[in-house]
């Protein structure tokens, strides 16, 4: 008996070290340490590379159009104007994209600029694209080449002191948003999630059967518990960022019972160290690293 005990325990460890166990790998808008971030083109590589779940951002337009992108404005890091010159660090925040129409938001180029953080980033002539364009292509994209259905982790990008300067009021803005998203995904197959605890607030009353994610990106001091309580109820995904992570953090968050996904994991050793102690998945800007830890979600 103690003989097969330790055949079928060999069996499990080899199949953890080919990279069959399975975790939730999520690509950081889309696969930015390979391709222009929150682009179409960063999500379909994601894809194919095996993730589970494409994690991205979204803003609002002048004229009520969702858009994929992590800043509210034009970023001088990964943006030029329309003409092609560089945008200098000091006029970025002015570039304001709640205040442009999707047209004007379009006209720039966010991908021909290698950020500086990802060299070896694959440069792309591309616009931020809407969020309805950029989930057609990947469910298409899924679909013709006869792939498992993904997952979509959707950050709204709200703040209160954005409120009507970067973005409209949270309802406003999580509705628009909601109603983009449930047009082509099933409510099965999403998340919204944000560091801003009014917009949880605001969907987990509105939309209870919507899962929801929050993020968190310091702790204050205060134990996971506490800031759950702040919340007001238990989100089922808890996304820290990863340095927060310990075997405390863990064991709260399983007395709790929510998941704990976190963000933004660029290393083998810390991916691996962070499994052990039982997270539910890892969000990194190269999903081929963690897919060639735990196994593509295509196989």
């Amino acid at each position: 008996m103690r003989y097969f005990s330790l055949i079928i325990l060999t069996l499990i460890m080899s199949c953890q070290n080919t990279g069959q166990q399975k975790i939730d790998i999520q690509g950081h808008r889309g696969a930015r340490g390979n391709l222009p971030e929150n682009s179409i083109p960063a999500m379909l590589y994601a894809i194919d590379a095996g993730v589970s779940t494409l994690e991205l951002d979204v803003v609002m337009t002048a004229d009520s159009q969702i858009v994929v992108s992590h800043e509210p404005w034009m970023s001088s890091t990964i943006c030029l104007f329309p003409d092609g010159q560089p945008i200098s660090a000091d006029e970025d925040m002015s570039l304001n994209i709640f205040k442009m129409t999707l047209k004007e938001v379009q006209s720039f180029d966010c991908g021909s600029v290698i950020h500086p953080q990802f060299p070896k980033q694959n440069p792309i002539e591309v616009s931020k694209p809407l969020l309805s364009d950029l989930l057609d292509a990947c469910e298409q994209f899924v679909k013709k080449g006869n792939k498992k259905p993904i997952s979509y982790n959707i950050e709204i990008k709200s703040h209160p002191d954005g409120d009507e300067v970067y973005h409209p009021t949270i309802d406003v803005f999580s509705e628009l948003v909601i109603k983009v998203i449930d047009s082509s995904i099933p409510k099965n197959r999403y998340n919204i999630q944000s560091f801003d605890v009014r917009t949880l607030q605001y969907i987990h009353k509105t939309h209870p059967d919507i899962t929801l994610s929050y993020l968190i990106g310091d702790m204050g001091g205060k134990p996971l518990s506490a800031l759950v309580d702040d919340l007001g109820f238990v989100p089922p995904i808890i996304s820290p960022y990863y340095p927060l992570v310990d075997q405390t953090f863990m064991d709260e968050a399983v007395k709790l019972g929510t998941s704990v996904i976190p963000w933004t994991v660029n290393d083998k050793d810390i991916m691996k160290n962070l499994v052990s102690i039982g997270v539910d998945g890892i969000i990194t800007d190269y999903p081929m690293m963690g897919i060639e830890l735990f196994g593509s979600y295509q196989e």
